[in-house]
């Protein structure tokens, strides 16, 4: 019996469009991806024969030294290497992601020529397995497929016993300079076979975002401390000491990504060597030492109407009547990426506002807004009860004066500086 028109389902013209355009959408989606994906590939396969020879290298030294010496030897080789990649074209160019990629299918490579050809597997195992826990797990994730599975491995060949990764011991401890936004934080770390070493992660969020400038084991805190003191600047970090970490949002804001490889450029060589396992130990402090941990209620940030309302209050010169409009711009640079930071106003960060000013605004408009910058390092240190001495440090930088260890203009600023203050 035949249908009744006024029951077949019908759509109307819009509605075929809107699927026609999500096909689209979705085919393009899945497009980038596969692009993606290809490129990663690509890179990964440029990448394999410089993996392939530092595996080779760690192979003969781990038929010597494990444990926590091999992982130190790997990363004392995995920075220059990194590095050298850094500096290439970039359709020569390899990353960290790709370059761990590569690292994972050299070691089990290696793994399989071993069995095939009677050596014994142990030293290139270590090294594969030392991969394996010091990678992060957004790495990871894309290398399980192409791990070693043991029950495979010949009947008449022992597989390896895995050591055991590094543990966390003890507290998760931090320090903070007296502008409030370079960061110390360290935990103690305990590998099978070696002693109880400290990590220190140098961390400073005076930039749009927090960067781990530097990071490595100590002996003991103290001689983390004073590493950290040292590179950050007796005046601003002289009488810090470390305390408990009381503060689990703010930790998590400024750790390194232990889910993200991508790099922002200009990194060292010293940055490279400790890529990997300082985002992997962050990944153990966030997840272990740090599970307990309450989140603090945060308060509401100054806007810049409140601002701009301040500085008419103080002013003792003419008020520019586009007031409102400037403050919204100087607050748009100013800016970051961890909110509970907004009222840190170091001399590093009011001088990197400045530099990056003119970059956003274009001759024109960024002398207006450089101009009000005094007055809004002025306002956020009466907030925040900055020090006096700090505050006048900071003005230096205000006018638009080059910092020193950040180059000269746009052009030429550095986001990977070490800013002694």
């Amino acid at each position: 019996m035949p249908v009744s028109r006024k029951r077949k389902s019908k759509k109307t013209a819009n509605q075929h469009q809107l699927l026609a355009r999500k096909a689209r959408q979705d085919r393009q989606v899945q497009n980038v991806l596969a692009e993606a994906e290809r490129g990663r590939v690509r890179r990964a396969a440029l990448a394999g024969p410089s993996a392939g020879a530092l595996i080779a290298e760690l192979t003969a030294y781990g038929r010597e030294s494990g444990g926590p010496a091999l992982e130190d030897e790997f990363c004392a080789r995995l920075g220059p290497l990194l590095r050298e990649w850094d500096q290439r074209p970039r359709n020569e160019y390899a990353g960290p992601g790709d370059f761990a990629l590569a690292l994972v299918r050299a070691a089990r490579a290696g793994v399989e020529r071993s069995l095939r050809s009677g050596e014994d597997p142990l030293a290139v195992w270590r090294v594969l397995d030392m991969i394996i826990e010091i990678l992060p797990a957004a790495s990871l994730e894309e290398v399980s497929e192409l791990l070693p599975d043991l029950n495979e491995w010949p009947g008449d060949v022992e597989p390896p016993e895995l050591p055991v990764p590094a543990s966390l011991i003890g507290r998760v401890s931090w320090a903070r300079d007296r502008y409030g936004s370079r960061f110390a934080v360290t935990a103690g770390f305990a590998a099978s076979g070696g002693p109880v070493r400290w990590y220190l992660w140098d961390i400073d969020a005076c930039t749009m975002s927090p960067l781990t400038v530097r990071s490595g084991y100590y002996d003991s805190p103290e001689q983390a401390l004073a590493a950290w003191q040292s590179g950050a600047g007796l005046t601003s970090t002289g009488d810090a000491r470390w305390t408990e970490v009381d503060d689990r949002s703010l930790l998590e804001d400024l750790m390194p990504g232990a889910d993200n490889l991508s790099i922002l450029g200009g990194e060292s060589a010293d940055q490279f060597a400790e890529f990997y396992r300082s985002r992997r130990l962050a990944e153990v402090v966030l997840d272990v030492g740090m599970k307990s941990k309450p989140r603090p209620s945060r308060s509401a940030q100054p806007g810049p109407a409140e601002f701009a309302q301040w500085h008419r209050e103080r002013a003792t010169g003419p008020v520019p009547e586009d007031l409102d409009e400037v403050a919204d711009a100087l607050a748009d640079v100013w800016g970051c990426e961890v909110p509970a930071l907004y009222q840190c106003c170091s001399p590093h960060r009011v001088a990197f506002v400045a530099t990056t000013a003119g970059a956003e605004f274009g001759a024109d408009y960024a002398p207006r807004v450089i101009e009000l910058l005094p007055s809004w390092v002025a306002w956020l240190a009466d907030r925040s009860g900055l020090a006096e001495d700090l505050t006048a440090r900071a003005l230096v930088y205000a006018s638009g004066r080059p910092h020193p260890a950040l180059g000269t203009d746009e052009r030429t600023l550095d986001y990977q500086a070490i800013v002694i203050e």
